[in-house]
């Protein structure tokens, strides 16, 4: 049995918890994992608080990303076990099936990536030649090797799930990421033109569409809708772009049976001598 330690921050109601912990809790249940012995649950009242503490978190363990305050709840295992931290005013503003759909993609990570080493990851040799060959500085590099570890990460979480029947709520996980955000919007329009900014800009939307990719490669109509959707979520981009993205995602969604790290490295080349490599060569 999995044993749930509760951390409150803010004024979080016992009600709100008690709602997270019965999910976490049926779906450690179902899926009965031995190693996940212990889970943090970190629950925090607002955005400010939820901010505050993965700023300060990161800068105690040099953690480098920018990426997940932004987000309704994440996991991570900096400390060497899993954490989940859950942002109450992002999360009471999703539906009901979508909020139940989040905290169960996080216990999939806990269940799948709760050790330290998926939270480590070393440069893959294509995105180490894509460093030199356009001279990025190692930010940049460290940011978009983040970015495609999430995606792979959040493929294999949605493949767990989805397996183990969680169908309804994964679904509409998933098509509330597929819908391009007011951020992802405002960001695309401040990187037109930019190569290295529009690749951080795609880098991040894999995330989207590697978490559905397992959905859409199922034969039904589940699948049907969220391919489409993933297509018209791309609208912004130029149409020809569009288009190469998604052929690009679903080839690093390619369901290798593969160590997570592995896939990280062949996503990586993919991604790379398909993708980033073109758009960066821009002048």
């Amino acid at each position: 049995m999995t044993r749930i330690v509760v951390s409150k921050f803010g004024d979080v109601r016992e009600e709100q918890i008690k709602s997270i912990l019965d999910n976490m809790n049926e779906t450690y249940e179902r899926m009965r994992p031995r190693e996940v012995e212990l889970v943090d649950a970190f629950v925090f009242e607002n955005s400010s608080l939820f901010r505050d503490f993965l700023s300060g978190e990161k800068m105690r363990l040099g953690v480098f990303d920018n990426f997940d305050s932004d987000f309704p709840a994440i996991h991570d295992a900096w400390r060497g076990i899993p954490r989940i931290s859950f942002c109450m005013d992002k999360l009471n503003h999703l539906n009901d099936l979508v909020a139940t759909g989040t905290v169960r993609h996080e216990v999939g990570h806990s269940v799948l990536h709760g050790s330290l080493e998926y939270y480590i990851f070393q440069t893959p040799p294509a995105l180490s030649r894509v460093e030199e060959k356009h001279r990025l500085a190692p930010e940049y590099t460290r940011n978009i090797l983040y970015l495609i570890a999430i995606a792979v990460k959040d493929y294999e979480v949605t493949d767990l799930l989805y397996s183990h029947g969680y169908q309804d709520d994964q679904v509409a996980y998933a098509q509330s990421l597929l819908e391009p955000s007011s951020n992802d919007l405002l960001a695309w329009q401040m990187a037109k033109g930019h190569p290295l900014a529009e690749v951080i800009c795609i880098a991040g939307r894999m995330k989207d569409l590697l978490c559905a990719a397992p959905i859409i490669r199922s034969p039904n109509v589940s699948g049907e809708k969220l391919d489409k959707q993933a297509k018209s979520g791309l609208f912004y981009l130029p149409p020809e772009l569009a288009k190469k993205v998604i052929e690009v995602a679903w080839q690093a969604s390619d369901p290798a049976k593969a160590s997570t790290h592995l896939k990280v490295e062949i996503a990586s080349k993919i991604l790379c001598d398909e993708l980033f490599d073109q758009i960066l060569g821009r002048t």
